[in-house]
């Protein structure tokens, strides 16, 4: 019997799919796998008495928690869903109150002055005022046994600190136990685990690939690791570049059993299914596929994906999904949609690309096709070129004309500050969302990161950059560019005031793309 835990803290409103992907795989493989989204358990503790009950009270949190997990007849009340979401807001703000520090969200924990060292994190074990630390101790005393081997899947990177905070827990209370650190995220902080080997006083392995593999062979208690850094029998540690033994696991089927489903923020589950693994296009310069994942792009089979859709279906009792690839293949996509019979409703990411034509747009709204996230990047086609996006101008206007002729909402990605991007060009990348209001629903606005790996850490002469701090997000100077506050001050003062136009960009308090959103979209409701 292993444990998987998925840790705070992001969005409360679904499960992600880590934990049902690798519950699914290890028990194919005849394991017996104990789920538990401590993330959603730590949603469920902070906003109820047990947390706060003076703050509870005076924001009536939980007339606001019964609101959210209501139905969807409710939820589409677009008075009543203000009030609550304003309440749980006010509700977040009040207690962050002399936390110069920290913050505590409807879907993030935030310590930007954290630095990552044993000592530290033994001192923030013994802040029994921190929203994170509260929750772990609550729960972890409440647990009388564990299984001897215990697995965390970080999905996003801001979730590091949790999960190393949740080891150190848990090793503090049974320090026999083993525990693997694994998920999407891991292989994109390679470099910062193999500089903090104190990380390996609480953690027995890194796994940076596939993770039902290397938990299988962490269960059995060998050294034959791929992909993975690790402390073998001699209390060395090891980093594996071996990819060699990494299974596809391509027809893995989603298993939510043991979730428990009705803690989640939301009357309707969002189900994320993946139609491929890595990115068909693989160019953008500023991208590192999967973040970093050792896989070449492959589709997934056909069946396997209906599969998938039936578990949901069926599991989450949800009619909508999030194709969760880097990028969609619009023509292996067109082929899995006409392969489903039954009315579905989802989202997904797609390229400027000028086979994306109306025709297409509308099959797509015909089957169910609720918002669609586009890559912008820039409006200039000097950077967009730069960053070999792949696309032209006159592309991007053309598909967003008939994205609003077909009624399908659509979402902009953009990056502020991509090397020797200027001010201005900067400003007409948000001039042009402003100007395309009606025809966009939402957007981000985020400053460029330098990951490792990508295009741009390869060849920085090529963009005019020198790296001058080499980590999963790289440090760089360059006369020809925005420095990093610049960057940081204008996607925020972008994102802010063209937000004023775009209501759904701060609306719902999972996002433009949460649950909520989905159901709003699912129901034509308009705000």
């Amino acid at each position: 019997m292993i444990t998987l835990f998925y840790p705070p803290a992001t969005l409360p409103t679904s499960p992600y799919s880590s934990l049902p992907y690798l519950k699914g795989g290890l028990e194919r493989m005849g394991y017996m796998v104990n789920c538990i989204d401590l993330n959603v358990e730590a949603y469920d503790f902070w906003l109820s008495t047990k947390f706060n009950a003076k703050a509870c009270s005076l924001f009536q949190i939980e007339n606001a928690t019964k609101f959210l997990r209501s139905s969807e007849s409710d939820i589409i009340d677009i008075v009543k869903y203000k009030f609550h979401r304003d309440n749980i807001l006010s509700y977040f703000t009040h207690i962050n109150n002399g936390n110069t520090n920290k913050n505590l969200s409807f879907g993030g924990y935030v310590y930007p002055d954290f630095h990552f060292s044993f000592p530290d994190l033994v001192a923030l074990s013994k802040d029994y005022t921190d929203p994170l630390n509260a929750f772990y101790n609550y729960y972890l005393e409440s647990i009388i046994s564990i299984d001897n081997f215990i697995g965390i899947s970080v999905t996003y990177d801001f979730q590091l600190l949790p999960a190393l905070l949740l080891t150190y827990q848990i090793k503090r209370r049974f320090s026999d136990k083993k525990i693997l650190l694994g998920g999407a995220s891991i292989h994109y902080l390679k470099s910062f685990f193999l500089q903090n080997k104190w990380i390996f006083e609480i953690v027995d392995l890194i796994a940076l690939g596939d993770g039902i593999s290397t938990i299988s062979n962490f269960i059995n208690n060998t050294d034959n690791y791929h992909s993975s850094i690790y402390r073998n029998k001699n209390g060395e540690v090891k980093y594996s570049n071996d990819i060699a033994g990494i299974d596809s696991n391509d027809n893995v089927i989603l298993n939510y059993s043991g979730l428990q489903l009705n803690k989640y923020f939301s009357p309707t589950l969002t189900g994320i299914v993946l139609t491929s693994i890595g990115c068909y296009y693989g160019k953008c310069a500023f991208c590192v596929p999967s973040k970093g994942k050792n896989y070449k792009y492959r589709r997934l089979p056909l069946n396997n994906i209906i599969n998938n859709i039936n578990q949901i279906r069926n599991e989450l009792n949800s009619d909508i999904i999030f194709f969760g690839d880097d990028c969609l293949d619009i023509n292996y996509h067109i082929e899995l949609l006409n392969a489903i019979q039954d009315k579905l409703f989802w989202q997904a990411e797609l390229r400027f690309e000028r086979k994306l034509t109306e025709s297409i747009l509308r099959f797509y709204k015909d089957k169910g096709c609720l918002q669609i996230l586009f890559g912008l990047e820039s409006i200039s086609q000097r950077v967009l070129d730069l960053m070999k996006k792949g696309t032209k101008l006159e592309i991007i206007r053309q598909i967003l004309d008939d994205c609003y002729k077909t009624s399908i909402r659509t979402n902009m990605q953009t990056i502020v500050g991509f090397p020797t991007e200027t001010v201005e060009e900067a400003y007409f990348t948000t001039r042009f969302i402003f100007d395309n209001k009606e025809k966009i629903n939402s957007c981000a606005v985020s400053p460029f990161c330098l990951y490792q790996g990508s295009d741009v850490y390869l060849h920085p002469d090529k963009y005019k950059i020198e790296i001058i701090q080499d980590d999963h997000v790289c440090k760089y100077s360059s006369s020809d560019s925005l420095s990093e506050s610049t960057k940081e001050k204008l996607s925020g003062v972008f994102f802010d005031s063209i937000s004023e136009y775009l209501p759904y960009n701060t609306f719902f308090l999972d996002g433009p793309m949460g649950n909520h959103a989905s159901i709003y979209y699912k129901h034509n409701i308009r705000i």
